[in-house]
């Protein structure tokens, strides 16, 4: 045991000798080729650093109840401009007669594919003269970063 302790510490000093005169980039580069190679998982953040405050400027935000939102926006628009119940939109256009409220309420979701596929149905399907409602952006990203590019 004694001689496993003096090797590792032998390994860490030669591992900081060769490290040490690279740029900070680099040795992360480095370090991560190793571990990938070594097949060693990543280390789990410290508690201090998991406790550090997530800056809104760079964590992207969830986009999933914003479409949530507008899939309903759009199904609550089409029953008033059609004059029909929202259950009668949900079976036309998912053949479910509660999506909507489901999907309202939380009690369901939906796949990105099929929000470009119902807002592709109501595009298409919406009543003649009526204007359909303005959809909210999801912004994965806040604004001030994807302008900051």
């Amino acid at each position: 045991m004694a001689g496993d302790i003096e090797a590792e510490l032998q390994a860490i000093k030669t591992l900081q000798q060769t490290l040490e005169p690279l740029s900070p980039e680099v040795r992360a580069r480095v370090l991560d080729y190793v571990l990938r190679v070594l097949e060693i998982p990543a280390p789990m953040p410290t508690p201090a650093q998991a406790a550090q405050p997530i800056n809104p400027h760079t964590t992207p935000r969830p986009i999933a109840p914003t479409l949530v939102k507008n899939l309903v926006t759009l199904a609550k628009a089409y029953a008033k401009a059609d004059g029909v119940k929202l259950t009668t939109v949900g079976t036309n256009s998912t053949r479910t007669a509660s999506f909507y409220d489901d999907l309202e309420s939380g009690e369901t979701s939906c796949t990105l594919r099929k929000y470009d596929l119902l807002t592709k149905w109501f595009s298409r399907n919406w009543p003649a003269h009526h204007t359909m409602p303005k959809l909210v952006d999801p912004e994965h990203f806040p604004t001030q970063l994807r302008n900051a590019k």
